[in-house]
């Protein structure tokens, strides 16, 4: 035991794990979460992980709380999207809070990185210099998204879904193929957005809309039908050929039948490409793994 344990760098500690912590969880699961979400979690966990330290609290009662805290600060990283997707990551994260927790004792029990460790309460003290702290964190981080790509590898390919697109009175029936690769998100919500090939939608546009979504340089939007104009948005993309812009149109509902079972999204933005979507013309739709996670 320490004579002194400063508390900021018990703070500083703690925060930079918590943080690693979180992204490896997302990692693992390939999940997109923001750095805000990541700040506020890692924050709370190392003021918690400070409180712990100096408490006089039953160990055994720490812990609990230490695995509620870790819970809690998975639903601020990334949210409640139903039951499923919220235990699978709970798990995520505090299974990669042991491997880091593992891993930094084994740093210092073999390496002797760190003038001082001590252990308190589900607190981890060390007074290791930053650089070497950094370096761990990282190689944990480097270590777990290795992981994730090779259960990626393993896992089954990529498979198909049924999709039905309301749009008020009009529906769009069709094949859409679960792409990892989607990654279009709607700006202002950050739900994940679907691709649809414009030539499979436009049998269910007006004329006005179908003239927008081709040429949007030459033609006016108030020529856009009214009904439609309230559901007409833009949304950006990236690829490694360059990025723009894409018309999305704002469905009512989107019904998503996958591996028997039946998921609803309310409301859902599709946005629509004229390019062929599978390579081979086998579906008219992408969606993004979230929009199946919780199947």
């Amino acid at each position: 035991m320490p004579q002194t344990v400063y508390i900021d760098v018990l703070f500083f500690i703690n925060f930079i794990l918590d943080a690693m912590i979180f992204l490896s969880a997302a990692t693992l699961f390939r999940r997109r979460i923001r750095w805000w979400r990541v700040g506020i979690a890692a924050a709370a966990g190392a003021l918690c992980s400070c409180a712990m330290f100096f408490s006089a609290v039953p160990p055994w009662l720490m812990n609990v709380l230490a695995l509620l805290l870790y819970i809690l600060c998975a639903y601020i990283v990334f949210g409640f999207r139903g039951v499923k997707p919220f235990i699978k990551n709970s798990l995520a994260t505090v299974v990669c809070a042991f491997i880091y927790g593992g891993v930094a004792f084994a740093l210092y029990l073999y390496t002797g990185a760190g003038a001082v460790m001590t252990f308190n309460n589900g607190a981890l003290y060390i007074d290791i210099p930053v650089f070497t702290l950094l370096l761990f964190a990282f190689a944990a981080y480097g270590a777990i998204w290795l992981i994730s790509r090779i259960l990626k590898w393993l896992a089954p390919r990529e498979s198909f879904a049924q999709v039905t697109l309301h749009f008020g009175a009009q529906t769009l029936c069709g094949r859409a193929l679960i792409d990892t690769g989607n990654a279009l998100r709607d700006a202002v919500t950050g739900a994940p957005v679907i691709l649809c090939s414009y030539r499979f939608a436009a049998k269910i546009l007006p004329p006005g809309l179908r003239a927008y979504v081709r040429v949007r340089h030459q033609t006016d939007i108030d020529l856009v039908e009214d009904a439609w104009r309230n559901r007409l948005r833009m949304v950006s993309y990236s690829s490694v050929g360059g990025g723009g812009m894409l018309p999305a149109l704002r469905a009512d509902r989107a019904v998503i039948v996958y591996r028997g079972r039946t998921v609803t999204a309310e409301p859902a933005l599709v946005a629509l490409t004229s390019a062929d979507l599978s390579g081979q013309g086998a579906c008219e739709l992408l969606l993004a793994p979230q929009h199946v996670e919780s199947i």
